[in-house]
């Protein structure tokens, strides 16, 4: 629910205008709103993961030795922002083919990661 809900605020909180580009010189060239929208939501829930996984309390603990900061901000928080913030503006036909693709590597992945003991 919190995911959904993260995706949901980092859409709503980029421009009025979604195909606005920043460090750019006549709209040509930059970097997307949307691409650094789920950067920096990304970087932010990652920090918060970090301090959570930090406190003396052990409020937050990763399960697997090799599961840290790092690897949560490229394969969870990278991924699940870029999907919120393009997807929706994204053409029924396209979402479509992409949201198959996003369930077909989800089981593969299963399949895969299940018998090699990782998951």
């Amino acid at each position: 629910m919190m995911f959904m809900l993260a995706g949901i605020i980092s859409f709503k909180m980029l421009p009025a205008d979604r195909s606005k580009r920043y460090f750019s010189k006549d709209g040509k060239g930059g970097i997307s709103c949307k691409f650094a929208g789920a950067i920096s939501m990304a970087l932010l829930f990652a920090l918060v993961e970090s301090f959570l996984a930090g406190t003396s309390n052990h409020s937050f603990i990763w399960v697997y030795k090799w599961w840290g900061v790092l690897p949560v901000f490229v394969t969870t928080y990278i991924p699940f922002f870029l999907a919120a913030n393009y997807v929706p503006d994204m053409e029924p036909a396209r979402r479509k083919r992409f949201l198959i693709a996003e369930w077909v590597l989800v089981a593969l992945l299963l399949v895969i990661l299940i018998p090699a003991g990782v998951i």
